[in-house]
């Protein structure tokens, strides 16, 4: 029986969940942000096919998002 996603993103007994910010305000151009999302891409992917969850809970989650300057 599969979990429930709920349970899936909450850490074990004992552990915390660990997250990590990463801010691109200092690449001064799009071509420097994009690169930069792609290599940071490439070596997540990388560690996942060397690291497969099989049947252990989920072990981390990417988020991007893209946030606007305040008016």
């Amino acid at each position: 029986m599969a979990a429930r996603e709920d349970e899936d993103l909450t850490p074990t007994p004992g552990a915390r969940a660990r997250i990590s910010v990463v801010s691109l305000v200092g690449l001064q151009s799009d071509e420097a942000r994009q690169g930069f999302v792609n290599q940071l891409q490439m070596a997540l992917f990388a560690w996942i096919r060397k690291h497969p969850a099989n049947d252990r809970p989920l072990l981390g989650l990417l988020v991007m998002a893209e946030g606007a300057a305040p008016v």
